[in-house]
């Protein structure tokens, strides 16, 4: 039975192919095929580590780097105090990201409610901008009275758009693919383990992410590329 590589050793594995690639039999004028060294005989050590390609442009990068050095990086020494650098630096971030979003009051409204073992699920919907609302789930622990701790659990952006909040998040009745993904990556919907220790916890979709996720069918067939339709 093979043993499956972790994703370090296959990139350690790839690291060492440019030599054998390089050495193919129409660059060697050979016609049988180049095997390398270490998957030909176990017991030779691996290839040495190569320098890089283009050591030459590591200079300039290196002069780029101390011309052009992050002026709003907090970690120059031209930063002392925090709250001084956030106000130089979150006008200019906004500006490069063009967000700039007419403030609302802010609300939000209670869709429904799940009792589970410890705490209770509040479906919520929170309003953001004119042009969407945030979709949350917030836990709440049983027995909780007064101020408590809090916390915002996000979910991982990996390829799996369908899921947002489940992501950390169980659910009765729930396909096996989606707990297989999540114990495969965290082990277990980590924000239940918050909230049966007394936090509240408040869980939303990431931009296209579950519920905020693209929906084809919802799109205008007219700005469909004639490929997907």
């Amino acid at each position: 039975m093979e043993t499956p590589l972790n994703r370090r050793q296959a990139l350690g594995l790839l690291g060492s192919l440019p030599v054998a690639l390089a050495l193919t039999p129409a660059a060697r004028g050979a016609s049988s095929p180049v095997v390398p060294r270490a998957a030909a005989n176990p017991t030779v050590p691996p290839l040495p580590t190569m320098a890089p390609d283009l050591p030459n442009f590591h200079p300039m990068m290196e002069w780029l780097a101390r011309e052009h050095a992050p002026r709003l990086s907090f970690l120059g020494d031209r930063w002392t105090d925090l709250e001084a650098w956030k106000a130089a630096a979150r006008p200019v971030l906004r500006e490069r990201l063009s967000y700039e979003p007419r403030p609302l009051p802010l609300t939000s409204e209670v869709l429904g409610r799940e009792e589970r073992e410890g705490f209770t699920v509040e479906t919520v919907r929170i309003s953001a901008t004119p042009a969407y609302a945030i979709p949350a789930r917030v836990l709440v622990p049983k027995g909780a009275s007064g101020r408590r701790p809090a916390v915002l659990a996000l979910h991982c952006h990996s390829g799996r758009y369908t899921w947002g909040h489940e992501k950390v998040l169980s659910a009765p009745g729930e396909p096996a693919n989606l707990t297989e993904f999540r114990s495969s990556r965290d082990g277990r919907p980590w924000a239940e383990a918050l909230a049966r220790r007394g936090y509240v916890v408040v869980i939303i979709d990431a931009f296209y992410f579950g519920e905020r996720r693209l929906r084809v069918e919802d799109l205008d067939p007219a700005r469909v590329f004639p490929e997907v339709r």
